[in-house]
């Protein structure tokens, strides 16, 4: 059976106490380093020392278990997962409890983590060594300490360390890659190859190994051969671009396009489709920022096929990139001749060079509107830097076109954040709402702009017609109410009519009716009469007014009203033929 102190079982329960009270990770980990894990008799801590001096309990008659602590620190590290001194304190517990398989990659994860942290790799140093003085015959010990000298940049002696780890374990092929990768960080290609050939032996498809032969072959300038090993990685990993870039490089100075095109997509060779390899090749380059090359691949492949609008537009990019302004615009022009009206891909690459080599790529974009192609518009307008709010405003009003309202109130948000005083803006947000016939919406966003800006004509006019709007709704709830003969509310209704409209003629006449109807016939006279200030030739007004004098026994005014109404009247129906009675009535009287 194991011996292990009590100390240690007093250790894990401390920390198992300080946890469960609260206590922070910090204060924790005071308690570890207090502790340590040293033997009871190397620990001067007097509360330690109190159980120490008594030798019935110096040693544990059971054997002691570290899971508790390390499931502690375990936890500890999920809330502190860059924590290299707490992730060493768990392969030591690992260790401590015989968990060697774990207390490894726990070591190694450590070692991982402390890549740019030299006081841990000099601790870590410094372990490795201690452990190698008990057991200097592990390779998995003077391997894991190489792989502390690399980090260290002390390459010789990661070296030393790595060799001696492979003279013990000749057959370890991860190993072999850790001294060829550090023949290889030296610059040591010789030295590095017959290490990652070994390895390829007994592993042919390892794609990243034979990825590093080539390039240890390339950087040696044995370039046939270098080219032979990215074509197997071609062909074992055939979409990878960095491979095909790196072929690449192998061959351009020394071979024609058509064999590079060949070589890096094999697939398009001999067939009806080899102008694709060579734009193919043109993506590639120009994905990997090298413009030059790529504009030449796309010249080859015009060559082959005169009509691709879509070369033609990337080329355009590619000389826009290079700052050859006319050599895009000429390249733009001749997509324009070809150009698919079918493809709305092409299509947006096409309206996206218009805009970022035409002289006024703001005149292009409404050109487009004007022409009814919003969506164009929409990529126009995007490709034009920097974003000003009339471009934003422009791209909003597209899809307002478009009617994707919710595309376009994103856009006039985003022109809101730039400035929330701007007149345009509050303007279109209450265009849109107006479109939807939300007019409770649109209503604070052009009270605002008409605020801002009181003399502009189109914010004006808006704002008449969303008053307008707001007029006929409640007119109509007016009329309903008087109707039903809630006059409260018809009265309610028109007056907040008045107040949204003074000038509106009907408002007043209408407020007059239910005035009469409600007998303040003095009421609505003043209301008649203000209406016939507003609109002189409103005959039916004549006619009320008449109602309401003769209610109030003002004969001759009310004669005078009816006489009017005539006038204006040229209808014969019952209101017609009860003036006229009146009128008769009134003069009879009169004699």
């Amino acid at each position: 059976m194991r011996k292990k102190s009590f100390g240690n079982l007093l250790l894990t329960a401390l920390i198992i106490s300080a946890l469960n009270c609260g206590t922070s990770i910090a204060e924790t980990n005071q308690i570890i380093n207090t502790f340590g894990e040293d033997t009871p008799s190397n620990n001067t801590n007097p509360f330690l020392q109190t159980y120490q001096s008594s030798s019935s309990i110096g040693e544990s008659l059971i054997e002691p278990d570290y899971s508790q602590e390390i499931i502690l620190l375990q936890n500890m590290l999920k809330k502190s997962p860059n924590d290299s001194a707490l992730a060493l304190k768990l392969a030591q517990a690992y260790e401590r409890n015989y968990n060697q398989s774990d207390a490894i990659q726990q070591y190694k994860q450590v070692i991982s983590m402390s890549k740019n942290n030299p006081e841990m790799l000099a601790t870590l140093e410094n372990i490795f060594k201690s452990k190698l003085t008990n057991k200097p015959n592990s390779p998995i010990l003077n391997a894991t300490l190489g792989s502390i000298y690399k980090l260290e940049g002390k390459y010789e002696d990661a070296l030393s360390s790595y060799q001696k780890a492979l003279n013990l374990a000749p057959s370890n092929k991860t190993i072999r890659l850790e001294v060829a990768d550090l023949y290889t960080l030296t610059n040591a290609y010789d030295k590095a190859l017959p290490f990652y050939n070994t390895v390829l032996l007994s592993t042919p498809l390892n794609n990243s190994v034979r990825l590093k032969k080539a390039e240890c072959l390339a950087s040696l300038n044995r370039m046939p051969e270098a080219q032979a090993e990215y074509k197997m990685l071609i062909k074992n990993d055939p979409k990878n671009e960095n491979i095909k870039i790196a072929l690449y490089q192998t061959l351009k100075t020394a071979s024609p396009q058509k064999e590079i095109v060949d070589s890096i997509y094999p697939e398009y060779k001999d067939t009806p489709l080899a102008v694709d390899g060579y734009i193919k090749v043109a993506q590639l380059l120009k994905n990997n920022k090298q413009i030059d090359d790529s504009i030449e691949y796309y010249k080859s492949a015009l060559l082959i096929n005169p009509n691709s609008a879509d070369s033609y537009i990337e080329l355009s990019e590619l000389y826009n990139t290079k700052g050859d302004k006319q050599s895009a615009k000429d390249s733009i022009a001749a997509a324009q001749k070809i150009l698919p009206q079918d493809d709305p891909v092409i299509r947006k690459k096409y309206n996206k060079m218009i805009a970022l080599t035409a002289d006024d790529p703001l005149n292009e974009a409404l050109e487009l509107i004007k022409n009814g192609l919003y969506e164009d518009a929409i990529s126009v307008y995007e490709a034009i830097s920097p974003r000003t709010i009339d471009i934003t405003l422009g791209i909003a009003s597209c899809y307002q076109y478009l009617n994707n309202t919710q595309e376009a109130l994103k856009y006039l948000n985003q022109a809101l954040s730039m400035d929330e005083n701007n007149p345009d803006t509050l303007y279109y947000f209450a265009f849109l709402y107006v479109n939807k016939e939300d007019y409770s919406k649109a209503k604070p966003y052009i009270q605002k702009a008409l605020k801002i800006a009181p003399d502009n004509q189109k914010i004006k006019k808006l704002n008449k017609f969303i008053v307008d709007q707001e007029v006929n709704t409640l007119q109509e709830k007016a009329f309903y109410a008087f109707d039903t003969q809630n006059y409260k509310d018809a009265l309610n209704l028109l007056n907040k009519v008045i107040a949204l409209a003074p000038s509106t003629g009907d408002a007043y006449y209408y407020r007059g009716l239910v005035y009469v109807a409600q007998n303040k016939n003095i009421l609505a006279i003043n209301d008649f009469k203000t209406t016939l200030k507003l609109n002189p030739n409103y005959a039916l007004a004549y006619y009320s007014l008449g109602n309401a004098y003769d209610a109030t026994e003002s004969f001759q005014s009310a004669l005078a009203a009816y006489k009017k109404f005539t006038a204006l009247n040229k209808e014969q129906n019952e209101y017609s033929t009860y003036a006229t009675q009146r009128i008769n009535s009134i003069l009879k009287h009169k004699k």
